[in-house]
């Protein structure tokens, strides 16, 4: 006996190749709740802009008030993943290697 046979024996919630664990979609429902959340849009947007102006409130609920509506007006800001090149004249498992030595020192 293979070993995806020996797994799907002790796991038979897994599905067989080719075939789908959501035949038919998502559920109807979502798009009914998402339609439905719309249609509460404007009243969302003026309670978050309360909250930005209510002065007893936290700090960290006028914030949180503020960013959800300037991600909804602006969209949320792209993340970059800038990485710095640092040049340690040695390849980068020689540095590592060296790493591991100086904790093994201490």
């Amino acid at each position: 006996m293979d070993e995806l046979s020996t797994c799907r024996e002790s796991k038979p919630h897994l599905f067989k190749p080719g075939i789908s664990g959501n035949p038919s979609g998502r559920p109807k429902s979502d798009m009914t709740i998402r339609e439905l959340a719309k249609q509460h849009t404007e009243i969302a947007l003026k309670t978050l802009i309360e909250v930005t102006q209510n002065k007893k409130a936290s700090h960290t609920a006028r914030v949180h008030a503020a960013t959800a509506i300037l991600d909804r007006g602006w969209g949320k800001p792209s993340q970059s993943h800038y990485l710095e090149a640092v040049s340690v004249g040695t390849t980068y498992a020689d540095y590592l290697d060296s790493l591991a030595d100086e904790d093994e020192k201490e």
